[in-house]
């Protein structure tokens, strides 16, 4: 009988080795890690949206900061204007009643003053209509 070689058959042929097939594990992470990369860029844009609202409302609040600001430095001026003004009619009040003082000390004077002229009128247009009897008797 005759052996054949099968060695030697075997030598002749190319050994191809098999690729080496990822693991399940390998693709497991591979997909873990796109799944975390989509995750990450949701999580950056999502973030970046709230990031610009926040921005947004820190605007808004600094604008409405600085109107209310505004108005109470308007407020101030206004209720200091409104202060002065009390003060210059108090002041006119003041001065109202020392002229009312002064008119009700100097108006008995005045009257007395008042009387005396009409007496010396009277007085001088008595005389007067003296000199014309006078002149129209000679």
């Amino acid at each position: 009988m005759s052996t054949i070689n099968t060695d030697a058959n075997d030598s002749n042929k190319a050994v191809v080795a098999p690729l080496p097939q990822p693991s399940a594990t390998a693709t497991t992470n591979q997909k873990q890690k796109q799944q975390e990369e989509k995750l990450a860029s949701a999580f950056e844009r999502r973030l970046d949206g709230q990031l610009d609202a926040l921005q947004s409302m820190l605007s808004s609040l600094a604008a409405k900061v600085e109107a209310i600001e505004e108005d109470t430095e308007l407020g101030q001026l206004q209720q200091n204007q409104h202060q002065r003004q009390q003060g210059a009619v108090a002041d006119a009040y003041k001065d109202m009643t020392q002229v009312e003082h002064a008119v009700g000390v100097l108006e008995p004077r005045l009257d007395l003053l008042l009387s005396k002229l009409d007496s010396l009128l009277e007085g001088n247009d008595n005389e007067e209509e003296k000199l014309e009897r006078e002149t129209l008797a000679a």
